[in-house]
């Protein structure tokens, strides 16, 4: 069964040409608001974020960092006998909606190229008796113009626990606010520190100009119009980009979905060219569909999981914006002899073209 076959269960159409698009709509929809009847959608228009690295994974470049939120949404209600669920469907068949949304995007108007992310990173911490898991938050913010000049926004939220159970444990740790984690691992050394309560924050021109990151490597604007509209072409224009990069213990497949969502979320690319990225991830044959579920923010989308060579790739995509709502990064403890498992997660909170300035980010 194909992914347009899939579609029309769930929908109870025919797979006709002239029912594809309606058909896509409604699914749409009901990814959305699963097992609620509803009118065809109307198409958003919509432009993409861009990715977020840091996560300090060895031996794997930029483009491997592409992964998702742990799944934390609800599960929806059964759906009735004979009637495949859109929560149902294979990863193929939501990323193939997902491209044929990108596809009405238009071209975009403002003066910076801008994303607003929050990362989440979860540390352990408290006394060896009574250890608990802090997750750091901070926000990020990027400008970009067409020229290449960049500015870069930073903003520390704070700590809160991860779940009610190391809540508890803080709690019986008295309520610390804030915590050694020792020799600081950057270039600039010391000693590292996570807070419970929110920092000043910064913003700062990049010298040099920073351009725009493609894969490992940085491109200008007038290249990334130039990247391919095929699948096929565009797949290997970002495997030959990083070539340089250390990818031993690593399979093709979670290197090239962390180098096509990198795209994705990461870069103003043409519309062609971001439909173009998903229906390269609907080709992976490691692609596995996660569900309806909700991202951070609560905003819903479906789950999309890749796993290969010690990486877990998920990311949560809204099909309706075709925009990615959140991300994880994660490797495994043992992937590698020496390499401690690590994770980070990503929320995007704001993207697209703007006019206004750079500016110290604002708390959520």
């Amino acid at each position: 069964m194909n992914e347009l076959q899939m579609i029309s269960a769930a929908l109870e159409e025919s797979p006709s040409e002239r029912t594809t698009a309606e058909g896509r709509a409604r699914l749409l929809a009901e990814i959305a608001d699963p097992g609620r009847a509803t009118a065809p959608a109307r198409r958003r228009r919509f432009s993409l974020p861009r990715w977020g690295l840091g996560l300090g994974l060895a031996g794997v470049t930029a483009a491997a960092v592409a992964v998702a939120v742990a799944v934390s949404g609800t599960t929806p209600a059964d759906p009735p006998p004979g009637k495949q669920s859109a929560t149902d469907l294979s990863a193929r068949a939501v990323l193939l909606a997902a491209a044929e949304r990108a596809e009405s995007i238009p071209v975009a108007q403002g003066r910076y190229w801008h994303v607003k992310r929050m990362y989440a990173i979860s540390l352990r911490v408290g006394p060896e008796r009574n250890p608990y898991t802090m997750e750091r938050l901070n926000i990020e913010e990027t400008w970009t113009d067409r020229k290449g000049r960049s500015w870069t926004g930073h903003r520390e939220v704070g700590a809160r626990p991860k779940t009610p159970a190391d809540a508890e444990a803080w709690k019986r740790d008295g309520s610390p606010t804030r915590w050694d984690l020792g020799p600081a691992d950057t270039v600039q050394g010391g000693r590292s520190y996570l807070y419970g309560t929110p920092r000043p924050g910064t913003v700062v021109a990049m010298d040099p100009p920073h351009g725009f990151y493609l894969y490992d490597g940085l491109i200008s604007f007038e290249e990334l119009r130039r990247l391919p509209a095929d699948p096929k072409r565009l797949s290997a224009r970002l495997l030959d980009a990083g070539r340089g990069g250390d990818l031993t213990g690593f399979g093709r497949d979670v290197v090239l979905a962390g180098a096509l969502a990198n795209l994705l979320a990461g870069v103003p690319v043409t519309p062609e060219v971001r439909a173009a990225a998903f229906r390269a991830l609907a080709a992976l044959p490691s692609a596995r569909g996660l569900g309806a579920v909700k991202d951070p923010q609560g905003r819903p989308g479906v789950g999309i999981g890749i796993a290969q060579g010690g990486l877990t790739l998920r990311m949560i995509v809204d099909p309706r914006t075709s925009f990615i709502l959140s991300s994880t990064a994660a490797e495994a403890r043992r992937a590698r002899p020496g390499v401690s498992g690590k994770e980070r997660e990503t929320a995007f909170l704001e993207v697209g073209w703007t006019d206004t300035k750079p500016g110290v980010p604002a708390l959520p």
